[in-house]
């Protein structure tokens, strides 16, 4: 897997250092786990194991 993007690892780490809510849902009831796992574009199967590293819920449902 390739490195994150514009630097997308280094949010990641800083959002999580600074306590981000990994369950908060967007308009559509999305999780950051739900965005970093419906995609394969380079760095994204690091955030997926990232977050669920931090405890994300894989049993998170959207709206």
């Amino acid at each position: 897997d390739a490195p994150c993007p514009l630097d997308y690892e280094e949010v990641v780490k800083v959002l999580l250092a600074a306590g981000a809510e990994l369950e908060a849902q967007d308009e559509l009831g999305l999780t950051a786990l739900h965005h970093a796992s419906r995609t394969s574009k380079p760095g994204h199967t690091w955030m997926v194991e990232t977050l669920l590293g931090a405890g994300a819920d894989v049993a998170a449902r959207d709206k």
